[in-house]
């Protein structure tokens, strides 16, 4: 059974007279379930003000679907301070990502693209003071309405989203 406790007690825990690995280390913004041998996952949540963000939420390759990332986010929403009002992350093309926040009420607010200019994309368009060269390589944010021109034109382009799940004075 995993429990919830801080890095200090984690340490104590897992290396103490009677080690228990299975313990959740908590620190300032950061949450990770540990087994016997390694760190399984982790999230890290900035705050600021009345806005939180997902900054990082990860599970060791090989632990997916077991959980872990959802015990992650329920206890980090319980640590949310009460001024929290809202929580919000930030996806690509991953579909399992976008399904996973939709499950837990996250709502998508808005979406952008990612565009790199890579070998063999078209340098037209781009102007560049002089004594610089063309670009070797790019990366540019474009406006989700630019999706088809913008594939069109680039190997390498990715929607990011920007989920959003209000939180009534904190969880």
């Amino acid at each position: 059974m995993t429990s919830c406790v801080t890095c200090t007690e984690a340490t104590n825990l897992r290396y103490g007279p009677d080690p228990d690995p299975s313990v959740i280390c908590l620190s300032t913004s950061s949450i990770a379930p540990i087994d016997a041998q390694s760190v399984v996952g982790i999230i890290d949540i900035e705050i600021d003000g009345q806005a939180a963000t997902i900054d990082t939420i990860a599970v060791l390759p090989g632990t997916s679907r077991r959980g872990v990332g959802t015990a992650l986010l329920n206890h980090a929403m319980q640590l949310l301070p009460s001024t929290v009002t809202s929580l919000d992350a930030w996806t690509r093309g991953d579909a399992g990502a976008n399904a996973w926040y939709q499950k837990f009420g996250f709502r998508e607010n808005f979406r952008y693209l990612h565009v790199y200019l890579a070998s063999g994309d078209s340098l037209d368009g781009f102007a560049v003071p002089k004594p610089l060269s063309k670009p070797v390589t790019a990366f540019m944010h474009a406006g989700s309405e630019h999706e088809e021109h913008m594939r069109a034109a680039y190997h390498r382009v990715h929607v990011c989203r920007q989920y959003l799940l209000p939180v009534a004075g904190g969880a």
